[in-house]
């Protein structure tokens, strides 16, 4: 998978086309980062493209704006990474240099990783936004069958997101990689039929995960473990949270 497919996969009309590469000097003067983030950036990606821009006379969604949020616009941008290089903190930053919502495709070998986060107004310097979390990600490689990739690329699409303003159409995409995350636990892929329900498959993909974490722990341990009342501790523990993650998987 290649960073042009997954945003050929968005649909997007002729009229958000910018198709410009973008300095990595100019990004890292504009940015407010240290020294260390700029080496970061620097060693790490090795050519910035701004692919699009949707705006409301480009794809004739509203603009959106509450006393919190601002989503005037929504830039599409792809880094090719160099080979090898790694940085875990990269995606954050790239998001956090630019004041707008930003569609994030990243590209590494025979890979590309699609990157969102909203953002809100910063509560300490005015006319500043800031990242709302941590980025929602996925990476498109050979561990997503193909069963399960091409209904995602065709729900990326900007025909089958909402349209009511910009916001709308950015939490639907955040909402729609969601989506994926849940298929690769349950086998299926289906978008969240409202808000809502994608609220509450948020909240299990977060209790999925920590529970997975807290049973690969105890299962280690267990394994370990010589007292025979501490193995059976730990047995019934695992059950618990076995049960748990059933619960939790049956929400996504």
């Amino acid at each position: 998978m290649r960073a042009a497919d997954l945003i050929a996969a968005l649909g997007l009309p002729a009229d958000t086309t910018i198709a410009k590469r973008v300095p990595k000097s100019e990004l890292v003067e504009h940015g407010r980062f240290t020294a260390a983030d700029k080496r970061q950036i620097n060693a790490v990606v090795g050519e910035l493209r701004w692919e699009a821009s949707l705006k409301p006379n480009t794809v004739s969604i509203a603009a959106y704006r509450d006393d919190k949020h601002e989503y005037l616009e929504i830039p599409v941008l792809a880094a090719v990474l160099r080979e090898g290089a790694r940085s875990p903190r990269l995606n954050v930053l790239l998001h956090r240099a630019v004041p707008y919502p930003v569609v994030l495709v990243t590209e590494q070998s025979e890979s590309a990783t699609l990157s969102l986060v909203g953002k809100r107004r910063s509560l300490n310097e005015a006319e500043a936004f800031v990242i709302e979390g941590e980025p929602t990600e996925v990476t498109l490689d050979a561990g997503v069958t193909s069963d399960l990739l091409q209904p995602f690329l065709d729900a990326l699409a900007l025909s089958r997101q909402p349209r009511y303003t910009l916001r709308d159409l950015y939490l639907g995409w955040i909402e729609t990689v969601e989506a994926l995350h849940a298929a690769r636990i349950t086998g299926t892929f289906s978008l969240a039929a409202t808000r809502e329900q994608a609220a509450v498959r948020r909240r299990a993909l977060s209790d999925y995960a920590r529970l997975e974490t807290e049973l690969l722990r105890l299962r280690a341990q267990a394994g370990k473990e010589k007292q025979m009342q501490r193995q059976i501790d730990l047995n019934n523990k695992i059950g618990r949270l076995k049960a748990e993650c059933a619960a939790a998987r049956d929400h996504l």
